[in-house]
């Protein structure tokens, strides 16, 4: 398994407006992390991610502590509550 940060589309925030955020994800290969950001919750799902960048573990768990929204997305993901 290996770690990802995409850059993707958030919406849920008015019509026609989004904004660029990272997402943190742990996944087999680049293929798997793109899917897993496409059927994110809150993230524009007709559109890829625009970037997607394989990093080191300690950026992965560094990026997850950063967004308290994307944090809070990845916990529903999980099944925490």
């Amino acid at each position: 398994m290996r770690y990802f940060k995409a850059m993707v589309q958030m919406g849920h925030i008015g019509a026609r407006n989004s904004r660029e955020t990272f997402l943190y994800i742990y996944a087999k290969n680049m293929m798997d992390a793109m899917k897993y950001a496409q059927n994110t919750p809150a993230i524009k799902h007709g559109k890829l991610p625009l970037k997607i960048l394989e990093i080191t573990e300690d950026e992965y768990y560094q990026g997850k502590e950063e967004d308290p929204y994307i944090k809070a997305i990845d916990q529903l993901n999980n099944g925490v509550r």
